[in-house]
């Protein structure tokens, strides 16, 4: 897919946690990163990232996505993005839900992609709510679904992200008024139920 998904989901924000010592190791890799090291980076992070550190776990998935000092390797980026995923981490979601569903390397999965992108969509993440949009109307995977796609569509846009209100009104070229007007009240129920009532 063409995608303002694939600048807009690796465009993250990597924090640190203070004051301990897996902290204090977690800031040391990420000074490595910073610097351009991303092989001292992946020796701090790769114990705490055992140990359940979720930033870490999150920095690893980056690292081997974007083969930093190592090969690429998405189904092992996969892996640590999967672990810091179910830990709430909603970039990780989202990067695991949009390499799922774009599919390289053979790890395409609808299911797994609608799974994670709907976690991260209903924390408020913007661009899976968008990259739902896209799954029900090319259903990839899925079956189309033009009103669903419709209301995750508007639901991203009303959050502020714009490109989702180009892609709800081309799509909207291929709708009835009836399916448009169903949409539109779905997605108030969408935004009033944080969330959790979209399809």
């Amino acid at each position: 897919m063409t995608s303002p998904f694939r600048t807009a989901i690796l465009v993250v924000t990597l924090a640190g946690f203070a004051a301990t010592a897996n902290g204090q190791d977690f800031a040391k890799g990420m000074a490595f990163a910073k610097a351009g090291n991303h092989v001292a980076a992946l020796k701090e992070w790769l114990p705490l990232a055992k140990q359940g550190h979720i930033e870490a776990q999150f920095n690893l998935g980056e690292i081997y996505r974007k083969g930093n000092g190592v090969e690429i390797d998405l189904a092992e980026s996969l892996r640590w993005y999967r672990l810091a995923a179910e830990q709430g981490n909603v970039n990780a979601q989202i990067t695991a839900g949009f390499i799922y569903y774009d599919g390289k390397s053979g790890l395409q999965d609808a299911k797994e992609a609608m799974h994670w992108a709907r976690l991260a969509a209903q924390q408020g993440h913007v661009v899976a709510q968008s990259l739902l949009g896209v799954i029900h109307a090319q259903g990839k995977g899925v079956p189309k679904n033009a009103v669903a796609a419709h209301v995750w569509y508007s639901t991203a846009f009303e959050n502020g992200y714009q490109n989702a209100g180009r892609l709800r009104d081309n799509l909207e070229t291929t709708m009835t008024p009836e399916q448009i007007t169903q949409a539109a009240e779905k997605a108030k129920t969408c935004l009033s139920s944080n969330y959790t009532n979209c399809d």
